[in-house]
């Protein structure tokens, strides 16, 4: 009966050379439970981890390609712990290496074969060649467009919007992961390419790289499940970033953003909410105030931008501008209806209706006071949309094009006098949480400051 770590240890190396990598990981677990002070068992397991995951990429297993993706995320942090342990331990940097480069961290993945080699030159464990497989590697990564066609070369400058690329290693990165991963049929790989992809790009957009917020906001989105309203807490400030820099793409999807709510998550629900006097089932309305907000900027900034609101095509906006043709079938509803209650005040609905619009932002309208309380949610939206008209809107060209020349962030005044009005520039110490019973998928503070910001550096 096996009882001592070191035979668990034996059990799990001779599961490893049957290629039992489950088995093996469980009996090199039960020897750290023994004697977490053995930097081999970490070794052992790292690299039980790393195969376990390589295995599953070349066949069909019943876990997921998340679950596989996360066996390389164990295999890095066993190798950290080993070399915790024992940093003289070369075997761990390579351990450490080869789980980075799977999870396509090239950086990270040659600076532990380089702590390698520096810790024994003469080592002959493979480190000189790891290297230069993930240098290459990088290369042909971060030089993706090489590999484009002329169609797909203009559609990567349409979405650069006129800004210049600042973070050229990490945007050309991310770029050339989302093209590789076109190239693997194993899930798995995929996940670790999309994965790192992200990483990239918000690594990006923390410098300030209007094309890095740009992507980092459509990964965020493509990968997170728009209905679920916490998700948007993480990537509204982001979204407000590319926004008040004018990037079209970025302004579009906040608007996407500010309009739907956890109840309205769907456009048959928006077309039914905003067209059919009779529903009044549904108590919340999106921030449809700041989405007209950025929709005026972006037809101002782009006029020849004619990309459909995928709330407009749903509810069958077929003008050549069918974002303007939505702004207005919203404002009509806004001013004819309680944007709670839905009672109409066109008579139709119900005579002797009187209905009162807010004060600040005139463009809700209420049927009563007891409706006005209930749309709590709009005092920190109304804040917002106060704080963009006087502090953006005087000056959002002047942002852009300053921006597009390729004038550093910092030396744009009105830019970062915006960023700290918004609170984008806020510490992480004062993060907040959105309230419980929220109604909007956008959730602002009281005072119109973001919950969450972006980075307190001034990008």
């Amino acid at each position: 009966m096996t009882t001592t770590a070191e035979e668990f240890k034996a059990a799990g190396n001779t599961a490893f050379q049957a290629g039992d990598f489950k088995a093996a990981i469980d009996h090199y677990t039960r020897a750290i439970d023994l004697d977490g002070t053995n930097h081999v068992y970490y070794s052992n397991r790292s690299a039980a981890y790393f195969k376990q995951y390589y295995a599953a990429t070349s066949c069909t297993d019943d876990r997921s390609s998340h679950d596989s993706y996360i066996d390389l995320c164990k295999a890095a942090k066993d190798a950290k712990s080993c070399l915790d342990i024992n940093p003289q331990f070369v075997k761990g940097y390579s351990r450490k290496g080869a789980a980075l480069h799977g999870l396509k961290r090239y950086d990270d993945s040659i600076a532990a074969y380089t702590q390698g080699l520096e810790k024994d030159p003469s080592s002959d464990d493979g480190l000189k060649q790891s290297i230069a497989n993930a240098t290459n590697e990088k290369n042909a990564v971060a030089n993706f467009s090489a590999n484009l066609s002329p169609e797909e070369l203009a559609a990567d400058v349409r979405l650069l919007d006129g800004f210049p690329i600042v973070a050229t290693q990490h945007y050309n990165l991310g770029m050339g992961l989302l093209v590789k991963k076109t190239e693997y049929t194993s899930e798995q790989k995929i996940v670790a390419c999309v994965v790192q992809s992200l990483r990239e790009f918000e690594s990006g957009a923390q410098t300030g790289c209007v094309p890095s917020i740009r992507m980092h906001c459509e990964g965020r989105v493509n990968q997170s499940p728009d209905e679920q309203p916490e998700f948007l807490e993480d990537i509204f400030p982001w979204m407000l970033e590319g926004a008040i820099r004018g990037h079209g793409h970025v302004i579009q999807q906040l608007m996407d953003a500010c309009f739907k709510t956890p109840r309205l998550d769907s456009p048959e629900k928006m077309t039914d909410f905003i067209l059919n006097k009779e529903s009044r089932s549904y108590d919340v309305v999106g921030a449809a105030a700041l989405s007209d907000y950025w929709g005026v900027i972006h037809e101002s900034t782009f006029p020849l931008y004619k990309q459909r609101h995928i709330v407009a095509a749903a509810m069958g906006c077929t003008s050549q501008d069918a974002n303007e043709e939505l702004r207005q079938k919203i404002r009509n509803a806004a001013n004819m209806r309680c944007c709670v209650c839905s009672l109409s005040s066109d008579g139709n609905d119900n005579d002797g209706i009187t209905l009162m619009k807010c004060s600040r932002c005139n463009f809700y309208s209420y049927c009563s006071q007891e409706c006005q309380q209930h749309h709590a949610d709009h005092s920190g939206e109304c804040k917002q949309l106060g704080i963009l008209m006087e502090y953006h809107r005087p000056h959002h060209e002047h942002i852009r094009d300053a921006l597009q020349a390729g004038t550093d962030p910092q030396a744009i005044p009105a830019l970062q006098t915006l960023r700290t009005k918004l609170g984008l520039n806020r510490p992480e110490n004062d993060y907040g949480k959105p309230p419980a019973d929220a109604k909007q998928n956008i959730n602002v503070r009281k005072d119109g400051t973001v919950i969450i910001g972006s980075s307190p550096n001034a990008i």
